[in-house]
């Protein structure tokens, strides 16, 4: 299909549009399909509500640019089951499970009406929807565990990227999310210095968080070195990876020591319950110590930064 990214993604979805039609007999037809589950009525039904039909497009729109951007796909009905999954592993680091659900089922319907068009390229889409899914549903089960990993230089160590043990690193001992820590430029490094609260030489390195917030964090001076040499010697002076494919290396990774592993987010848990405790050593309150760490994290309040801590 050819076209912009609008049009393509307005052809495909008309495909459901059933507005103005019995919803109900739409259901009992489905049940006469075989349709058991809500879910699978939902697969063989289509959009009845102008509401539903204008914010499953808008995901999708939103999903279809971010594959042009990262896969350069232009022609939706060649859509990669590879893109899905890595549009929904960067939603699950900034969104609330709700809503990625919703913009699952958003997905889904998109895969439904491409089936009129690339049936194969359809069932792939139902495919990785169904591991989003299972990966969401592990999530959900960990989120009242703690994520801190006992051993993360073990699934470090497993990495064979260079790039990839050096992010890992970033993650581990200065806390920063995935989507900081893949992409860092030379004015981000802020240069070694003394850590204030504990006296120690560390390297710090400064990005934008949640929201377009500045903060600052530190990192070993070992870590902070191998960074900056692969900067100032790369061609754009930049440290830049793909988010997808570093964290399925993780994963991977994490797969051989046989850890309990969430998802590259445990590297920032596990920073946050590790420079707490080294604080309180250091003498300082829980309180302080707990306000130190949310504002090295780029919290906008202490009481998120009392999840990590579980």
């Amino acid at each position: 299909m050819r076209g912009a990214i609008p049009w393509q993604v307005d052809q495909i979805m008309r495909t459901l549009d059933r507005r103005g039609q019995s919803r109900h007999a739409a259901k009992i037809a489905a049940r006469l399909e075989g349709a058991l589950t809500s879910h699978e009525m939902g697969k063989k039904t289509g959009i009845h509500s102008t509401r539903t039909l204008n914010s499953y497009k808008t995901t999708v729109l939103s999903f279809c640019r971010f594959q042009k951007e990262k896969y350069g796909i232009k022609d939706m009905t060649k859509t990669s089951p590879d893109a899905v999954k890595a549009f929904f592993s960067d939603r699950m680091l900034h969104s609330k499970h709700s809503t990625i659900k919703t913009e699952l089922a958003a997905i889904e319907k998109f895969a439904t009406a491409l089936h009129s068009f690339s049936p194969d390229v359809a069932s792939g889409i139902e495919r990785a929807i169904e591991e989003v899914r299972a990966d969401l549903k592990k999530m959900d089960r960990s989120e009242e565990a703690s994520r801190a990993l006992e051993n993360p230089l073990e699934i470090i160590s497993e990495l064979q990227d260079p790039n990839y043990r050096l992010i890992a690193l970033l993650q581990y001992e200065g806390g920063f999310r995935i989507s900081e820590a893949t992409w860092i430029k030379e004015h981000q490094l802020l240069g070694i210095k003394q850590d204030p609260y504990t006296g120690n030489i560390k390297g710090y390195v400064e990005v934008c968080g949640k929201g377009g917030k500045l903060y600052r964090s530190s990192v070993s001076q070992k870590t902070y070195t191998e960074l900056q040499n692969l900067i100032v010697s790369s061609t754009k002076h930049e440290l830049k990876v793909d988010e997808y494919d570093y964290s399925m290396s993780v994963k991977h990774a994490a797969e051989k020591p046989g850890v309990d592993y969430h998802g590259t987010h445990d590297f920032r848990h596990t920073h946050a319950q590790k420079r707490f405790a080294e604080l309180q050593k250091h003498g300082y309150s829980r309180e302080d110590a707990l306000h130190i760490v949310s504002h090295e994290m780029g919290h906008s309040r202490p009481d998120i930064t009392e999840r990590y801590l579980k």
